[in-house]
């Protein structure tokens, strides 16, 4: 009994002298092909692709009054204060904002927000933790977000830091627009963040330490 073995696909033997031209002509598609995604690259690089360009950031002065999207928000002054209780320097940026929305509206934090602060002491960039709303000194009756109608109001926002913050704060403020994000999806539009925006240096009073 012959017990068969697997196809045979290979076909006929090919010519060593026909098959060397073969794959010098691969070899200068695929040179071809990474020298123009090198340049492409380049290029997107070049035009400000994979980040912000800084021709994008317009510096303005502390105490601006600034249209963001939905919002209209002015930045005056920051205070840092180190929290010995969790190790943290606590950098509060203090101004006034609204919505000039008709709906109620908080802004984001995080990676989701429009708002950035670096240290030029020491290079750190930390983004906005939380936010404060109105000046009441009971928590629970101040509110959380902006009420439409409404004239500007105090506003704070809060950024933590790892190292010592100095006398001066760099802050950028990110414009927003409404659109949906995602291009195959039912999601309504919604507020997000562009490259585009403001930078200020404001100006930094430095708080005693609190032991806790």
């Amino acid at each position: 009994m012959v017990t068969a073995g697997p196809p045979n696909h290979a076909g006929p033997p090919v010519d060593a002298a026909q098959a060397a031209p073969a794959r010098g002509q691969a070899t200068l598609i695929w040179g071809g092909l990474a020298i123009g995604l090198a340049l492409t690259l380049t290029l997107v690089w070049a035009l400000g692709g994979f980040g912000s360009r800084r021709d994008e950031i317009v510096a303005v002065a502390p105490g601006t009054n600034l249209q963001v999207g939905p919002y209209e928000l002015v930045f005056g002054a920051a205070t840092a204060q180190h929290k010995t209780s969790s190790g943290t320097y606590e950098v509060v940026v203090t101004g006034t904002g609204r919505t000039t929305s008709d709906t109620t509206i908080a802004p984001r934090t995080g990676e989701s927000g429009f708002l950035r602060a670096q240290s030029p002491a020491t290079g750190e960039v930390q983004l906005a933790d939380s936010f404060d709303y109105g000046d009441s000194q009971d928590v629970s009756l101040r509110a959380r977000a902006f009420t439409p109608g409404l004239a500007a109001i105090s506003f704070a926002t809060t950024f933590l830091y790892e190292q010592p913050v100095s006398d001066e704060l760099l802050l950028e403020v990110f414009d927003q627009e409404f659109f949906d994000n995602y291009v195959f999806s039912d999601d309504e539009p919604a507020w997000n963040t562009v490259s585009t925006g403001y930078s200020m240096v404001l100006p930094v009073t430095v708080l005693p330490e609190e032991k806790i």
